[in-house]
């Protein structure tokens, strides 16, 4: 499984993320969490969501002090709103996405 970001340009504005993608025509606006969270999945290259999902759910839980339990959550979360936003793809299909 590959994870592929798609075109996209960004602007932080106020501790929030405004993301417009390019090829969707459609813009999202990320909360302080899901930020940082989009902030770290993109300057790593994930080879599968599984192990991104692990290593960004440390990252979040260390960053934020919370359990590593809400981290994951969090981090489930944006990745599904990304995956159904066709910000990333998960090109063999083993995540699904959540409607």
């Amino acid at each position: 499984m590959t994870v592929i970001i798609e075109e996209y340009s960004e602007k932080a504005v106020d501790n929030q993320i405004i993301v417009y993608i390019k090829n969707k025509e459609k813009v999202l606006i990320l909360n302080r969490t899901a930020s940082v969270i989009f902030s770290m999945f993109r300057e790593q290259k994930y080879e599968d969501i599984g192990s991104c999902m692990e290593d960004l759910s440390k990252k979040v839980s260390k960053e934020f002090n919370i359990p590593i339990d809400v981290a994951t959550r969090d981090v489930d979360d944006l990745i599904n709103n990304l995956l159904n936003h066709s910000l990333i793809s998960d090109v063999d299909g083993s995540k699904e996405r959540k409607d």
